[in-house]
């Protein structure tokens, strides 16, 4: 069910380029992404991969909204929940260079792990770099902090599509 997952997750990504190509400026605002990350548990010192959806809406200029959805590879492979966690966050561009290709990103919302049936939040940051007006590649650090105790860092690193 997780490679299932997993390949659902990377097919989306290049399925939503070529249809981006072929729709209208009412998708503007949207922007779909795929995300590698790298899980440090804080507390306990594991460390894990996982592969994430990111799906976003543009509010303006400087504030958007995204869900991050991820799957994580378990000790035993690709086996377990499906979705292992989402979050939803709220991000806002703090710098842009004069040509706008290069910026710098923060971000901070709510999780929610479905494995241990936990909630927290994240408090984060990305800089991403804008090849062209729709592909883009970021990198970046998300702290976690959750409500049964425990924290972990998050570090994604993917690419992303504007429409």
């Amino acid at each position: 069910m997780k490679k299932t997952a997993l390949l659902s997750v990377l097919s989306l990504g290049l399925v939503s380029t070529s249809f981006a190509a072929e729709t209208g400026s009412f998708l503007k605002d949207f922007n779909i992404g795929t995300e590698g990350i790298y899980k440090f548990d804080l507390s306990t010192g594991d460390k894990s991969w996982g592969a994430a959806l990111v799906t976003g809406f543009q509010l303006n200029k400087y504030v958007g909204v995204n869900i991050r959805t991820i799957t994580y590879e378990g000790t035993d492979g690709w086996t377990g929940y499906a979705i292992d966690e989402n979050q939803v966050n709220v991000s806002a561009n703090l710098f842009k260079n004069a040509s706008g290709k290069l910026s710098l990103n923060g971000e901070a919302g709510y999780a929610r792990s479905w494995s241990t049936e936990d909630n927290g939040v994240n408090v984060g940051g990305n800089i991403k770099y804008n090849f062209t007006k729709n592909i883009s590649a970021s990198a970046g650090a998300v702290y976690q902090l959750w409500n049964k105790g425990g924290n972990s860092l998050l570090i994604p690193f993917g690419i992303g599509y504007s429409f």
